[in-house]
């Protein structure tokens, strides 16, 4: 029999550089991870390890099989051995690992795979497989080793795309914690070898293998029978000499810890000392070491070392300075609120980044849906998760990818049954007192709550009143009070225009969206429901309403419902309420709305866009469907108003015709020096220039095709391409020309789901032309992999980062699924 030797420790626990190590041995042979355990034919693993997410199980054993055919790893010994195993299907895994175990004899075997302690019955497969083997169970201590699964992005991925078992159940709803990780594999493995006979098993401390690798080892090797001698311990200190001891080809470029890869030698090593008591810094809710990690932890021979960490957030309660409020700003460059800015046009101040270098990615919980994107200011980048299972706000910092903190489970809490947080409204901003002093402040809502932070995520206050809805984009006023408009969960209740003091919390004014409209020749009543972000210019703010009946209405009345654009004076009021006429909306203020269309089937578009002209009129550019005869095809109107003082006055039209979806797919975005208004469906990017001075019914200056913003590789590779995020825009200092960054989705032969990709465009002018500069995934496999995924709703948010000294620019970007991608 072979005898092999098996690996069994959690990941982050120093398996892979103990298995290298032992590998060297000259009476043993070092494998890359070979994931035998996890089918019982050929057949079954290599469908096993075929879909994008565990491509990673395929490359250790691809590698070897390629090594032991050829002599060698490159990409056509890759693919010859792809080959070799997708013709035998039929091979028993037994089979295989014994034709690989007599390859090195009379060497043994030594493997560890992270899948193997992944369930009990991979563990009972690989005894069926080597009922000879010999278990190394390899231990860590639970605290650095959760915070190195934490630090390990890649890692972390692995855990929260899992099947959940690093996730604290006693918490409702769960949440992730490594430290269940590291018991309930240690758990498994302690009832597997409760099975295994005492000679065949043995256990070591990782830190002391590490701390003292030439002792450690020989240890090991008497222990296990093997030659002891200075001479094979000389071997075992250069697991750098494995041909398995580097980055494989592009067709399988790991095979084992990517870190260990890059750089595979031994290191000098010292033990942290760890501590059992005190909160873990993964965590943002005081959580501790569960006594049960403590009790098997000081098992194992580990001890509370020193005092815990301190609490991540102060004990004292925050206060406010005792002064007046004077300044309220947004907090520093970037992206501070949706759509970049209060004219709602997505011009970021930032210069652009022109080229794409690295991507690093910040892995979401599998059922993250990250609904609202992520917003930037200077130092500091907030990302909104919607699962009630995971925190509202995750607070990064851009430049070096380090999770600065999150928000308490409790903090933006569903509403009613829903799994969802639903945040719909953030803010980042400066507050500035007549003291001196200032206050970073993150503000955000939904249907539950409003609730102000500072900007290390500390609670200033909370607004729990609920009953006007979630707000839709967080702004301010020229009188430094919050304002937003909300769409409430009842739907035969009108929406409301809401000011809040950014100090207190409290309410300062709400105006009820009331109305009447004409339906069928019929007077009916309702009101405003809000889906998209609104504009403050000056004195006043610009409110895009859908008219709902507060009666239900048959379902070809739809047709009838306006979309409407509003005016609300907001600030240089009396007491800083929001001016109003008696009545209703539409009946006391004519002059101050202007129709656009047609509630249509009730899907919303991208929200208004606005820009100053020469004379300092503000022109807003809204979009909604338009009001088409019944069983005509569904058309979309693109509609410029100008705010005369007196009025709304309609400036130009477009309409979008013959497209199968002709909505705007998501928020526009103007350029203010060219005065370039850019939209899109999902089909066709469109461009308008000069449209302060357009009147009529204008054709745009330039349409592209989705598939057309992708660059290469993936424009050579896609067959169909969607854009599904709100545009971004910036600018180099002197250029007319500015670029352009937003979210589609494409598709590649033979993937039915979509892949997630963020494009940067540059757009010239006179002529206009759009040329994509670069495309990168916003979801990747461990191994550096795009992967299909749900496309990407959010803004793209830029951010400034020094590189040797040099400050430039980069790009953060969520995905529903995958988590938080930092392009520099």
């Amino acid at each position: 029999m072979f005898k092999p030797i098996f690996i069994l420790g959690p990941g982050r626990s120093y398996t892979t550089i103990i298995s290298a190590m032992l590998g060297q041995h000259p009476q043993l042979f070092g494998f890359p991870e070979l994931n035998l355990s996890v089918a019982d034919t050929v057949g079954q693993w290599v469908a096993e390890t075929t879909h994008p997410h565990r491509a990673w199980m395929r490359f250790g054993l691809v590698r070897t099989v390629a090594q032991f055919l050829t002599g060698n790893q490159g990409e056509a010994a890759v693919a010859q051995a792809e080959q070799w195993l997708a013709t035998r299907p039929g091979m028993a895994m037994t089979e295989l690992y014994g034709m690989l175990a007599q390859e090195i004899a009379p060497r043994r075997m030594v493997e560890k795979s992270p899948h193997m302690i992944s369930s009990a019955a991979h563990l009972a497969r690989i005894d069926r497989m080597a009922p000879d083997a010999i278990y190394l169970h390899v231990t860590r201590h639970p605290f650095s080793a959760g915070v190195s699964m934490n630090k390990t992005e890649w890692f972390r991925l692995a855990l929260m795309l899992g099947d959940r078992q690093a996730y604290d159940d006693r918490q409702v709803p769960p949440v992730f914690d490594a430290q269940f990780y590291w018991l309930r594999s240690h758990r498994r493995i302690l009832d597997f070898l409760a099975t295994i006979p005492p000679e065949r098993q043995l256990r070591v401390r990782g830190e002391d293998v590490l701390s003292d690798p030439g002792q450690a080892l020989a240890d090991i090797c008497a222990r296990i029978g093997l030659d002891s001698g200075a001479q094979a311990v000389e071997r075992m200190l250069h697991p750098e000499e494995s041909p398995f001891a580097c980055l494989g080809p592009a067709n399988a470029p790991h095979g084992n810890d990517p870190d260990f890869l890059e750089n595979p030698r031994v290191r000098a090593y010292t033990p942290p000392r760890a501590p059992l008591s005190g909160p873990v810094p993964w965590r943002n809710d005081g959580a501790t070491l569960c006594p049960e990690v403590i009790a098997l932890a000081q098992e194992f021979g580990y001890r509370d070392e020193q005092p815990g960490p301190k609490p991540a957030r102060p004990s004292d309660p925050p206060t406010w300075p005792d002064a007046a409020l004077t300044s309220l700003v947004t907090d520093g460059p970037g992206v501070p609120m949706a759509h970049a800015n209060l004219l709602d046009n997505s011009y970021c101040e930032l210069p652009p980044m022109q080229a794409l270098t690295r991507v690093d990615y910040r892995p979401a919980p599998a059922i993250g849906w990250i609904n609202f994107g992520s917003y930037t200011a200077g130092d500091l980048a907030v990302s909104v998760f919607d699962s009630r299972d995971e925190p509202a706000l995750v607070a990064t910092d851009p430049r070096s990818g380090e999770t600065l903190w999150q928000t308490a489970p409790d903090v933006l809490p569903p509403s009613g049954q829903s799994r969802l947080r639903w945040v719909s409204g953030l803010l980042m901003a400066r507050l500035g007192f007549a003291d001196g002093s200032q206050r970073r402040c993150i503000f955000a809502g939904n249907a539950a709550e409003i609730v102000c932070l500072d900007h290390t995520g500390r609670v200033l206050w909370r607004n729990r009143s609920g009953d006007a809805g979630p707000p839709r984009c967080i702004r301010f006023t020229a009188d430094r009070c919050l304002i937003f408009a909300t769409t409430p969960t009842d739907p035969a209740t009108p929406g409301q225009l809401v000011k809040m003091d950014p100090v207190t919390g409290e309410i300062v004014d709400r105006l009820r969206l009331t109305a009447e409209a004409e339906v069928e020749g019929r007077r009916i009543r309702g009101g405003y429901h809000v889906y998209q972000s609104i504009i403050v210019a000056g004195d006043h703010a610009y409110v895009e309403g859908m008219f709902v009946p507060e009666t239900p209405q048959p379902p070809q009345a739809d047709r009838f419902l306006p979309t409407t654009v509003m005016r609300f004076r907001v600030s240089g009021t009396q007491d800083r309420r929001i001016e109003r006429a008696e009545g209703d909306v539409a009946v006391a203020a004519p002059v101050l709305q202007r129709t656009i269309g047609r509630v249509g089937t009730r899907r919303q578009g991208g929200s208004p866009s606005a820009i100053r002209d020469a004379q300092g009129h503000p022109v807003i550019v809204a979009n909604g469907f338009a009001d088409t005869p019944p069983g005509a095809p569904d058309e979309y109107v693109l509609q410029a108003l100008r705010d005369t003082g007196d009025r709304l006055e309609p400036l130009w039209q477009f309409r979008i015709r013959g497209e199968e979806d002709p909505k705007i797919t998501a928020a526009p975005a103007i350029d203010p020096l060219t005065e370039t208004y850019v939209a899109a469906t999902r089909t066709t990017l469109y461009l308008f220039g000069n449209i302060t001075a357009l009147t009529g019914n204008p054709m745009p200056d330039l349409a592209v095709p989705s598939l057309d913003l992708l660059a290469a590789p993936f424009r050579q590779e896609a067959t169909a391409a969607e854009v599904s995020s709100p545009i971004i825009l910036s600018r180099s200092k002197g250029e007319r020309g500015f670029i352009a960054y937003l979210g589609l989705a494409a598709w590649a032969p033979g993937v039915a789901q979509n892949y997630s990709l963020l494009s940067a465009l540059r757009i010239d002018v006179a002529p206009y032309r759009v040329t994509p500069l670069w495309t990168a995934s916003t979801a990747q496999s461990p191994e550096g992999i795009p992967i299909p995924t749900a496309r990407s709703f959010a803004q793209p948010a830029l951010f400034t980062h020094d590189t040797d000294g040099t400050p430039r620019t980069g790009v953060i970007m969520s995905n529903m699924t995958a988590g938080v991608a930092i392009m520099r």
